[in-house]
C-alpha cells in the first residue's frame, strides 16, 4: 500500500492523489476481469460468460462483444 503524505494545501494534495491514481491504478472493468480470468486459466471461455451476461439483461454492443472475444483469442 502506498501512503501519500503532503504538507501542502489540500487542493494540491488532491491533485497529487488524482495523478497517482491515474498512474498506479488501472480500471479494467468487467470485460477486463473476464479476460484476466481466462489468461490465468480460471475460466475456459469468455464467450460463455458474455452470453450469460447478455441473457441476464446486461447490454453491450456487438462491436464490444466481438472485440472482447478477439482479445480472448476465441474468434479471429
Amino acid at each position: 500500500m502506498i501512503k501519500v503524505v503532503c504538507n501542502s494545501s489540500p487542493i494540491i494534495g488532491l491533485s497529487i492523489i488524482k495523478k497517482l491514481d491515474l498512474i498506479l491504478l488501472r480500471s479494467i472493468g468487467l470485460m477486463g476481469i473476464l479476460l484476466l480470468a481466462k489468461e490465468y486459466e480460471k475460466i475456459e471461455s469468455v464467450k460463455k460468460y458474455l452470453n450469460i451476461l447478455t441473457e441476464s439483461g446486461f447490454r453491450m454492443s456487438v462491436k464490444l462483444y466481438n472485440q472482447v472475444l478477439k482479445l480472448a483469442g476465441e474468434i479471429e
